[in-house]
């Protein structure tokens, strides 16, 4: 009868115990969601979830033509390799030019020189020139409306990098015997870029009129083809092959289709190339599971920094196709009989691809853009891999509703319940009649926001730059000040800005949806970053509980600062630069790379700069703009005060 009478009762008892319920499972429960993820990231291994390698456009024709790369063909490369080698005992420090446009003249090719200036936006306007050569072999079957680029860098003698002398006589070779053929249909430029990736950035920008970037000055191009519709990079240290190793990373972790990837592969398995992928031949086991893993890894590290690994990267920019091959040296020494056959298959694979695009009659759309390779024939789509991403963050967006329920559904307690005792009186005043300050909340949004976009001004602002450099301040050292000025303030901020444990909670839910949904939105474009942000970032943000505790205990408040400070943004970028220096230098005192790895975190600093300001790399941008401000507020949460403290001062 006394539920009956008192039905409200049996409600409240009700909400308490669920909520109770949630209180005690929610963090587990997020938990989960995160280990789900992450062993379905894990389970990519078996090559059960693991799909073949396939071709969606028919048009490529991969292979289906007869090759007519002659042996003088051939001769020709190797005469031009020797010609080239006298050159540049001549030309230390730069392309020679003059023997260059001359090749390509006397070929038969339309042959321009590209100029570019880099006006660096750091060490007081410095100014570094340098100049591109191409040719177009125009197609003799219709107007210039579509082009193919084949491109290689060129590096002089005096270079820290490794040699590729062998690219630009076996491209000249190509040109000469293309130039004979009647069948194309598509303009073909034979491209030589200087200083790397940067004269490739000026030659694109340069061809599509973009004009936006005031610290590359791209120039003018005299000669133009068609749109390019796809482009092949070679990176070729010899004529003595011993495989051929594809790059296909680009820009902000952008890949190329994968129809063009198998294009290369088919071609190599035809020509009897063998083909590899991150230096490794691709004939292993496919049912070694932790091979794959790591092979899986191994893309993505370097998918994730959304640096490009060779020239191919920065066409992904302008929706072009586009790749490198490196044809990897034979690392034994003595002279290789079959250097010729080397040659020839080298040759045919050129005259497969560049055929193959020639075929074409729209763009590459029908294969995959997003997905992760395993072996050179196996791969993992975007529909297979994305779901673990999907976890991880669903469990922040699980962690922001469970706290919704349990702030705003606690049993009210009385209006005022009095106990008295014979030495106090101590009023409880009732938690529901606490409202959300709404103002104090979004201040803390927006100025942790703020100080992002000053961490990215006052690191990428040419005024201040100059100023240092005025000083005579190093660039490293100005950049390592300004960071230095930066993480003592995100250090320093909770001292202005201070939030009681209430409003904390609210504060918590609004940083787990934007987590949430950035590291969502960074997985759809990079895969490869969004999947390690999740890993770094998912369990720390389920685990941070608002403490609403009378008495806090110190040791756990120092223990939480602690773990704050460690996944700092730059905290994190130090400790994987001090891990990769460990694998890589072992045999090197651990003190030592300890201390070297600070000035290595000021230079990859220095470095990401640079790279968003020449090449629109957004990952420093984005560390700026979104993880270093959410580390802010978590940081300020874990400086809130508790309401019970609050309350009995109103009380007072």
């Amino acid at each position: 009868m006394g539920l009956l009478s008192d039905p409200s009762l049996s409600a409240s008892d009700k909400k308490l115990k669920y909520i109770n319920l949630i209180s005690k499972y929610a963090n587990g429960f997020c938990f989960l969601l995160y280990l789900v993820g992450f062993l379905w990231f894990c389970a990519l291994s078996f090559p059960q979830l693991q799909s073949n390698t396939y071709f969606s456009e028919n048009a490529l024709l991969p292979g289906l033509v007869l090759s007519e790369i002659k042996m003088d063909t051939v001769n020709m490369a190797r005469t031009l390799l020797t010609e080239l080698e006298h050159e540049r005992e001549s030309h230390k420090s730069a392309i020679p030019y003059p023997w260059m446009q001359a090749k390509m003249k006397q070929i038969g090719l339309e042959t321009y020189v590209h100029n570019f200036t880099l006006n660096y936006p750091f060490g007081g306007g410095k100014t570094f020139k340098g100049k591109n050569i191409y040719g177009i072999l125009r197609a003799p079957r219709i107007g210039s409306t579509e082009s193919i680029v084949l491109s290689i860098p060129y590096r002089p003698p005096n270079t820290a990098h490794t040699s590729i002398t062998a690219g630009a006589p076996l491209l000249l070779a190509f040109a000469d015997f293309a130039r004979r053929q009647k069948y194309w249909s598509k303009d073909i430029i034979f491209l030589v870029t200087d200083q790397e990736q940067l004269g490739m950035q000026a030659f694109l920008e340069a061809y599509h009129g973009d004009d936006e970037n005031n610290i590359l000055d791209s120039g003018t191009l005299y000669g133009k083809a068609g749109n390019i519709i796809a482009a092949i990079n070679f990176e070729i240290q010899d004529f003595d092959v011993e495989f051929n190793n594809l790059k296909i990373e680009g820009l902000n972790g952008q890949l190329p289709n994968l129809d063009l990837h198998n294009l290369v592969v088919k071609l190599s398995h035809k020509f009897v190339l063998p083909i590899g992928y991150k230096m490794k031949m691709s004939s292993h086991n496919r049912e070694d599971v932790v091979e794959n893993f790591f092979n899986l890894l191994s893309m993505m590290w370097t998918q994730s920094s959304g640096i490009p690994n060779g020239n191919h990267g920065l066409f992904h920019k302008y929706g072009i196709e586009a790749l490198t091959i490196e044809s990897v040296k034979r690392e034994s020494s003595g002279k290789n009989q079959n250097i010729h056959h080397k040659i020839m298959a080298l040759m045919k694979i050129i005259e497969g691809i560049s055929r193959s695009l020639n075929n074409l009659l729209e763009r590459f759309h029908q294969s995959f853009f997003f997905y992760v390779i395993v072996s050179s024939d196996r791969f993992v789509s975007i529909g297979d891999y994305m779901p673990s991403c999907g976890l991880m963050a669903a469990s922040l967006f699980v962690k922001s509703l469970l706290i919704w329920l349990m702030a705003n559904n606690k049993p009210d307690e009385e209006e005022a319940n009095e106990k008295k005792s014979d030495d106090d009186k101590i009023v409880i005043i009732r938690k529901s009649s606490m409202k959300i300050e709404v103002l104090r909340i979004g201040t803390v949004i927006l100025c942790s926001h703020l100080v992002g976009v000053a961490a990215l001004f006052i690191t990428t602002n040419k005024i201040i730059h100059d100023y240092l450099f005025s000083m005579n301040i190093p660039t490293q050292t100005g950049i390592f000040y300004l960071v230095s000025i930066i993480l003592a303030f995100s250090i320093l901020i909770p001292k202005f800005l201070k939030l009681n444990t209430f409003d904390a909670q609210f504060l918590n839910i609004a940083v787990l949806i934007e987590l949430g949904t950035m590291l969502l939105s960074v997985s759809m474009l990079n895969f490869s970053l969004g999947f390690f942000l999740c890993v770094l970032i998912t369990p720390f943000a389920i685990f941070i509980n608002i403490q609403e505790d009378t008495k806090r205990n110190l040791f756990k408040f120092l223990i939480r600062s602690l773990l704050h400070l460690l996944i700092h943004p730059i905290t994190i970028i130090y400790g994987v630069i001090c891990i990769l220096s460990y694998i890589a230098f072992s045999e090197m005192n651990f003190n030592y790379i300890v201390d070297k790895s600070i000035s290595a975190t000021v230079d990859g600093i220095t470095y990401a700069v640079v790279d968003s300001l020449i090449y629109g790399n957004w990952l420093f941008d984005l560390t700026c703009l979104i993880l270093l401000p959410c580390w802010i507020i978590f940081w300020i949460m874990n400086f809130s005060r508790p309401i019970e403290k609050i309350n009995k001062q109103k009380a007072e």
